[in-house]
């Protein structure tokens, strides 16, 4: 049930029409405060009425040993998750975060010495010595009813932060988790685009002496294949909080031929120059500002077959 649900949700809900698609929700993910993600379950098999509505936690991340224990510093969800749904499972992203506090601090800094801020509130102080991550996590009821899952948490995930194309994810355990850099914070909402995951973070930068303004902080943009874990990253220009990626499908009109065509875009999926030859990013997605489009790789192959047959006359 809900039975330790002490902190605030501050990030979007996310909205799943998972079973039926008939455009009515039937599952929800959120996320809190303190590092936990949530699912409730709006059309479970007692019924569609509110008063049989089950909330159910999906997972602890707040600190590394599961629940967080009364007065510590734990790790913040303040953006919603991305699923990316599949027959047997469903796989849960989210990245932690707190992008209230992005800046930097004395690395000595803890929730218990927040140097050299002691009259300040140490969570804010001690936010940069938060070990942030990108975590992918297995929802193994797929169904109408979540109920009956063992809670996760990181000592039940693989650490994929050295996966690559070649040493994958080898889809054990309940999902694994990527480590952040330190001070390296998740700020926007992830996103799924033709099966990749699309998400930005910001990693605060120490003031140069040599410099009359402070930094905003090293702005990056990530592509994450969630099957095997394999993350491309690169550098946005001009650091700051990257906004949350968008994307979707314009009708473009050839001037000579008046055929239409529809072309996917992505608003912020870009950084990736660093790693565009090796990682088949595609030619189009390494814009180095937060805010360019392009056209996003798209390697789900576009034949399809049908779910069922039928014969004509009958």
């Amino acid at each position: 049930g809900a039975t330790g649900m002490a902190y605030s949700i501050p990030s979007d809900i996310t909205l799943l029409d998972r079973w039926f698609n008939d455009g009515l929700i039937d599952r929800i993910y959120a996320t809190d405060a303190g590092g936990n993600v949530w699912r409730v379950d709006l059309e479970p098999p007692a019924g569609v009425a509110p008063a049989n509505w089950q909330v159910n936690k999906l997972a602890a991340l707040g600190c590394t040993t599961g629940v967080c224990a009364a007065g510590t510093t734990p790790r913040k969800f303040l953006f919603p998750v991305e699923v990316v749904p599949t027959p047997k499972m469903d796989y849960v992203f989210v990245a932690s975060g707190d992008r209230e506090h992005p800046l930097y601090t004395d690395p000595a800094s803890t929730a218990v010495s927040p140097k050299p801020y002691a009259v300040s509130p140490p969570y804010a102080v001690s936010a940069y010595a938060v070990t942030n991550r990108a975590y992918l996590l297995k929802d193994a009821k797929p169904g109408l009813d979540g109920s009956g899952q063992a809670l996760v948490t990181e000592a039940g995930l693989f650490d994929c932060s050295a996966c690559t194309v070649a040493a994958p994810y080898p889809g054990t355990l309940n999902g694994y988790y990527i480590t952040m850099m330190k001070g390296e914070k998740g700020v926007n909402a992830p996103l799924v685009v033709a099966g990749f995951i699309y998400f930005g973070t910001n990693q605060a930068q120490a003031p140069n002496p040599n410099q009359c303004e402070e930094g905003l902080g090293e702005a990056t943009g990530y592509r994450l294949s969630p099957f095997s874990g394999a993350l491309v990253s690169g550098e946005f220009e001009n650091g700051g909080l990257p906004p949350s990626p968008v994307a979707g499908i314009v009708n473009i009109i050839d001037p000579v031929t008046g055929k239409t065509y529809q072309v996917p875009f992505c608003l912020g999926c870009g950084g990736q120059e660093d790693n565009n030859n090796n990682n088949n990013q595609g030619a189009n997605c390494t814009g180095e500002s937060a805010l360019a489009g392009c056209r996003p790789p798209i390697n789900v192959k576009s034949s399809r077959s049908r779910p069922y047959w039928y014969r004509s006359n009958k």
